[in-house]
């Protein structure tokens, strides 16, 4: 569904991405490591259409970057930032309402775009407080909801940078497996982390950044490895195989 092609990408004279080459296809989870400034948030963003200047080639489900319509993209590629900021008086139903306008019509809300909406907080954890001013929320609630209007969108593509960020141990639980059911259903899903084990544990495929290129691309048990993270974080790291899955455990 996203194939990028010598992508390279940067602010002013400094270059984040480096030439970029990969593939993503629906029914994917793939998290998106890398330590930080190697260019997770940019690789995302650009994916999203936010980011102009970028040379080589993205294209999106066959089709240039710059091809697609503001509301057709919107409609396929749904995106959840490290955060927002929201300054007027909504509810945080009305926030997740704000996922389906690239499907309303003139007629406004219609039934679908309620049943979408009240599905995506219940599958988030968010509906007991849609009624609340979003801005009386915490930061955890608010990342609860601001992932149900993205769910609320229905987009072949879900990015999202830092999804498990202020959410406690049960709801990053609960989003993870949120976003691997997703994908089972053929959604695309791309999240950018810094938890190797959420990612361990959740997604089909990681994608290793390094100072803007690809460290490492493959299964999680593949792609990491000791020598591996010690190269990208200059960490010392054990890996262990235990109930069927990947650890990573840091040692001093």
């Amino acid at each position: 569904m996203i194939d990028l092609r010598g992508v390279r990408c940067g602010y002013g004279a400094r270059e984040v991405l480096r030439g970029l080459d990969c593939r993503f296809a629906a029914g994917e989870f793939v998290s998106i490591a890398g330590p930080n400034g190697a260019g997770k948030s940019t690789l995302l963003s650009l994916i999203a259409g936010l980011r102009d200047g970028f040379t080589g080639e993205c294209l999106v489900a066959e089709k240039p970057l710059a091809s697609w319509s503001r509301r057709e993209f919107a409609r396929i590629v749904s995106f959840v930032p490290q955060s927002v900021r929201i300054e007027f008086p909504f509810t945080a139903r009305q926030v997740v309402l704000m996922g389906r306008a690239p499907h309303t019509g003139w007629a406004g809300e219609s039934p679908d775009d309620a049943t979408h909406a009240d599905d995506a907080m219940q599958r988030t954890d968010s509906l007991e407080f849609a009624r609340r001013d979003f801005r009386s929320l915490s930061g955890g609630e608010k990342q609860r909801v601001l992932l149900a209007a993205a769910v609320a969108q229905a987009g072949r593509i879900l990015v999202l940078d830092e999804p498990a960020t202020f959410l406690d141990i049960e709801h990053q639980r609960l989003i993870y497996r949120l976003l691997r059911d997703l994908a089972a259903s053929g959604v695309l899903v791309l999240a950018a982390t810094h938890d190797l084990n959420l990612a361990a544990a959740y997604s089909s495929r990681v994608l290793l950044l390094k100072e803007g290129v690809i460290a490492g691309d493959g299964a999680p048990a593949t792609v990491f490895s000791a020598q591996l993270l010690q190269d990208v974080f200059h960490v010392p790291a054990v890996i262990e195989q235990r109930d069927g899955r990947t650890w990573v455990r840091h040692v001093d």
